[in-house]
């Protein structure tokens, strides 16, 4: 994130994310602000969206039609906006 933020003006903006089977930070870790972490659930509960996703586009044939895409996408929750909260948590400390 210090890279980030020594790189792009304040007009860009990004999200800390780490993946790890836990959440819970060390006694002595910081993470930056707005840190998301992917666990082994979230990383799951991923995977089984976009296997929905896929798995329907596939059935119907749909994967040169953006409109049914996105449908899909929009449906199983991933699309960018959102992204972030429905599959990542946020660290807590001990």
């Amino acid at each position: 994130m210090n890279w980030f933020q020594e790189t792009y003006d304040s007009t860009c903006s990004a999200t800390p994310v780490l993946l790890h089977r836990s959440n819970t930070l060390e006694y002595n870790a910081v993470a930056p602000p707005g840190t998301r972490i992917v666990t082994e659930e979230t990383m799951g509960n991923l995977g089984q969206a976009l296997r929905k996703s896929v798995i329907s586009l596939a059935d119907a044939g749909a994967w040169a039609d953006p409109g049914a895409v996105e449908t899909q996408f929009r449906a199983h929750g991933l699309l960018a906006q959102g992204l972030a909260d429905r599959f990542s948590v946020k660290p807590r400390s001990i």
